[in-house]
Formats: C-alpha cells, sequence, structure tokens
C-alpha cells in the first residue's frame, strides 16, 4: 500500500464565489418591445405573413398565461 502524502490538499482562503453586495440595475427589454423587435426581424428577413401571424398569435397567448 501506499502512504498518503498529502499532495491533493489544499487550502482556500477565499471564498470560491463573488457575492455582490450592490444590487444591479437591469434594462431589459418588456415582452412586448422584444415581441416587436423580433416581428420586424422576421418581416425584414422575407418571412411569410402566415408565419408572422403565428408567431404573434403564439406570444399573445403566452404574455396573457403571465399575467
Amino acid at each position: 500500500m501506499t502512504k498518503k502524502k498529502g499532495i491533493f490538499d489544499i487550502q482556500i482562503e477565499q471564498p470560491l464565489f463573488h457575492v455582490r453586495t450592490q444590487v444591479k440595475k437591469r434594462n431589459d427589454l418588456q415582452i412586448k418591445q422584444a415581441l416587436t423587435v423580433i416581428i420586424k426581424q422576421l418581416e425584414v428577413s422575407g418571412c411569410r405573413e402566415r408565419t408572422l401571424y403565428d408567431y404573434r398569435t403564439i406570444v399573445h397567448y403566452f404574455i396573457r398565461e403571465l399575467s
């Protein structure tokens, strides 16, 4: 049998995770704003009107369920 020499032992003096003390202000988009951006991108890329209608419908159902 081999002797354990402790070569894999470590000592950590600092915490593993950095903890924030201040709350970071977020500038996120609202769902409706994001939907508008995505619809515009789909229109520019030449997406069919039926696909745009389906996408709008699905997202509106999603928004309604969240509220």
